[in-house]
């Protein structure tokens, strides 16, 4: 219990830390954006020695995001132009999966809960193709924390037995590639629609008995929906 709830503690703490790192930049800023998103796990979380395996464990979650425009432009017919744009952004996302297997009267089963927190910066090129409406796409690299809560539970005769903690945390890089739409309904407010791909080299481990395995490394199509606010 006491090691569950230093879990809990050092994952308050981090959320924390990657707060603060962020709010700095919101004095330079020149936009700021909140977006909800869902993202469409590439793989299977891992897979057991039997064969079996956990499986594709999407993500849902919320991203803040602050963005400046480079002052420098590409003038194109009419009023369209380029523009490029670096931002920061701050990025959590969570999912669940459960795996069972039965052998006559026991059972086990594995519920796994996976808590993905990411602070990450990037560059895009902005096509504004009216006052209205704006087309951007670019590149994202950051660094991911990837939190794996896991129990392994066996059953008998429909009773449970015994309960054990098997997960693990990790750190590692998180990279990929956006797109995205913006649709200005006056001076300050927008709406945002993006599609990312995004992939994380943090890789958790399970352990069950003597055996660790760690996951695999996870890739994310990620369908998202924000506002935005321009200073």
């Amino acid at each position: 219990m006491k090691n569950y709830q230093n879990s809990i503690n050092s994952k308050k703490a981090l959320i924390a830390a990657a707060g603060l790192a962020l709010f700095p930049a919101l004095t330079y800023g020149q936009t700021f954006s909140v977006d909800a998103f869902y993202g469409l796990a590439q793989k299977g979380l891992f897979d057991f020695t039997t064969g079996e395996s956990l499986g594709k464990t999407d993500i849902y979650g919320v991203n803040f995001r602050v963005a400046q425009e480079v002052e420098y432009e590409i003038l194109l017919q009419g009023k369209q132009k380029i523009t490029p744009e670096v931002f920061g952004m701050l990025s959590f996302g969570t999912g669940s999966e459960d795996w069972a297997a039965t052998t006559t009267a026991d059972s086990e089963r594995v519920e796994a809960e996976i808590l993905s927190v990411g602070v990450i910066g990037g560059a895009n090129l902005r096509w504004d193709y009216s006052e209205k409406l704006s087309f951007w796409g670019g590149v994202l690299l950051g660094v991911n924390f990837t939190s794996l809560t896991a129990d392994w539970i066996i059953s008998s005769t429909g009773t449970q037995v015994e309960k054990y903690s098997v997960g693990s945390n990790d750190f590692g890089l998180t990279y990929g590639i956006g797109i995205g739409a913006e649709y200005v309904w006056s001076k300050n407010h927008s709406v945002l629609l993006g599609l990312n791909y995004l992939e994380s080299t943090a890789r958790p481990e399970i352990h069950i008995m003597t055996e660790s395995q760690k996951t695999e490394k996870q890739g994310y199509a990620i369908l998202s929906l924000g506002y935005k606010y321009s200073f």
